[in-house]
């Protein structure tokens, strides 16, 4: 079983806001006669290194997937301004969560605002002080 659609976020963004509700879909179905055939490989997480930041986040599970969210969407916008380079992205994640110390208590949205705004402070402190490439 898979649930495949054309590459548009627009779609899960309208699953979030109107969940449980389904809504007519805001993107083009996807038609796999058009696509050809599909092939897949193992990830290779030496060429994708985010991939393993990613499981081990989940792995360890409280605020570790928010600090990964967060400091991932800073990186880019990082990358994007022209301030770090593409190979950095994963570098700058790793060190943020290398220094992540979750709160101790019980997993709380007010934790994963706290833990999503601190990893984007130490984005920036990391890519403005370059401090990453140490």
């Amino acid at each position: 079983m898979a649930e495949m659609a054309v590459p548009d976020m627009r779609l899960p963004i309208q699953y979030a806001l109107t969940y449980p509700e389904r809504r007519q879909n805001v993107v083009k179905e996807l038609d796999l006669t058009k696509v050809g055939s599909l092939t897949f490989y193992k990830p290779d997480e030496k060429r994708f290194p985010c991939l393993a930041l990613a499981r081990s986040s989940l792995e360890k599970g409280k605020t570790y997937p928010a600090v990964l969210s967060a400091s991932d969407e800073e990186a880019v916008r990082f990358y994007l301004e022209g301030a770090i380079r593409f190979s950095d992205i994963h570098r700058v994640i790793e060190r943020v969560i290398a220094r992540h110390r979750p709160n101790t208590g019980a997993l709380s949205v007010d934790a994963v605002f706290e833990a999503d705004r601190w990893a984007r402070e130490e984005v920036r402190t990391l890519c403005n002080r370059r401090s990453f490439l140490s």
